[in-house]
């Protein structure tokens, strides 16, 4: 297959150095850990292809997503899986987009590399949907250690990438991921699995790419992981996506304290992440603000006398953690825009059932498009910013003593407002 090259995305500066340094020190997630796949398990071949995708799978039990019961995904060769419709975009792509995708790792997979056996462990890409109890009972007990809940998996839909090259038909460094979409039929979630030292290359070479990785001062597209639901305002992604390092950082790193693993709920609209850091720097068995610290410390060249509290909660998740100096460093960088100014917001109850949103000149950058999220019931609205970086009042549903949460162009730095009692002038 002819592929036209495009180049496009973020280039790099420090940030494999960060993806390491947030690496715990116990192994990753070794091939025993994934969830049973291959065709011994029943699971379904891909055939090799480059950009290619699997037929409609009907599933048993919808999957609610963002608040939609998805009953009919596609399997798609380069990473990911997404809802209604395929997509052979080779090139990862930011969210929020007009794509309901689940992408464990949205890169350029090219499974048309020699050898093709199907029982090489090469270069392969599995799928079914899970019914038996042994499966749903791991898979059960995994989303219940993240969560601390009682959740009982009805039904489970296993996609693994196993051993799988890049383009241009290379099998000289593989990555073996793999995807769980798991629900009870009102509660959905998802893990994510990475092999332990199985992650290998980043980026083909249509996308920049050199032996699997952007070249240092090079320019192009590493891959990414997240959630997108498709309709340009609820998304979630895992810091370092789209960044040279999100290899490293995704089978190191971790959200539930098991590296290579990674455990989401994404059956409402805000995706939940259990509130574990990422890793604990000073090896002192204590996850808190100090290792958020010591990372910053250490990227950008911080003095001791600079503490990272003083920088507060970067992305408004109500914790100051290493999920914070990843993003100043993102900011730091250029790669992401900062968080509003929350002293040039206001949130007012209306008196009607509805908060009144309302940014001075200098809240965001000049006619950047404004997102506002009430944390307490879910409620959303948009606002394009003016020349001058204010914006007009805008109306959600809530009152006050709720939580909005601004964020700029779907930038994951975000700024937090209490809705305060009053009429808006």
């Amino acid at each position: 297959m002819y592929k036209t090259y495009r180049i496009s995305g973020l280039a790099g500066l420090g940030a494999v150095l960060f993806a390491l340094l947030l690496a715990p020190t116990v192994a990753a997630v070794p091939l025993s850990t994934f969830i049973p796949f291959g065709q011994a398990v029943g699971d379904t071949r891909l055939q090799a292809n480059d950009d290619g995708s699997s037929l409609a799978i009907n599933l048993r039990v919808p999957f609610p997503f963002f608040g939609v019961p998805q009953q009919i995904l596609f399997v798609n060769n380069n990473g990911n899986i997404t809802f209604q419709s395929a997509l052979s975009d080779f090139t990862p792509f930011a969210f929020p987009s007009a794509n309901q995708i689940i992408a464990p790792y949205f890169a350029d997979v090219d499974t048309t590399g020699p050898p093709d056996v199907s029982t090489d462990g090469l270069d392969d890409v599995y799928f079914s949907e899970r019914a038996n109890q042994t499966d749903l009972g791991v898979i059960s007990t995994i989303v219940n250690q993240a969560f601390g809940g009682a959740f009982t998996a009805a039904s489970a839909f296993v996609a693994t990438w196993d051993h799988v090259g890049y383009f241009s038909s290379h099998v000289d460094k593989l990555n073996t991921f793999q995807v769980v979409l798991t629900t009870d039929g009102v509660q959905s979630f998802v893990i994510f699995h990475y092999l332990d030292n199985g992650m290998q290359w980043e980026a083909g070479e249509a996308d920049g790419g050199v032996g699997g990785f952007i070249p240092i001062g090079g320019t192009g597209t590493s891959a990414t992981a997240g959630f997108d639901a498709g309709d340009n305002v609820n998304f979630s992604t895992i810091p370092g996506s789209l960044m040279p390092g999100i290899s490293t950082l995704l089978h190191n790193g971790s959200n539930v304290s098991v590296p290579g693993q990674w455990v989401f709920q994404v059956n409402t609209n805000v995706v939940s992440s259990p509130p574990v850091l990422i890793g604990d720097m000073n090896n002192d068995n204590i996850l808190n603000a100090v290792d958020a610290r010591l990372v910053l410390e250490a990227l950008v060249g911080l003095p001791p006398a600079v503490h990272f509290a003083s920088a507060g909660d970067v992305n408004a998740d109500g914790v100051i953690d290493n999920r914070d100096s990843i993003l100043i460093l993102a900011i730091a960088a250029g790669r992401i825009l900062p968080p509003p100014a929350p002293s040039h917001i206001q949130a007012l109850d209306n008196g009607a059932g509805g908060v009144v949103v309302t940014g001075s000149a200098g809240a965001v950058p000049a006619s950047s498009t404004v997102n506002l999220l009430n944390t307490t019931n879910g409620a959303t609205n948009s606002v394009l910013a003016a020349s001058d970086g204010s914006f007009a009042g805008t109306t959600l549903t809530g009152v006050a003593g709720d939580t909005i949460v601004v964020d700029v162009n779907g930038s994951p730095a975000r700024a937090a407002i209490v809705v305060m009692a009053g009429t808006p002038g």
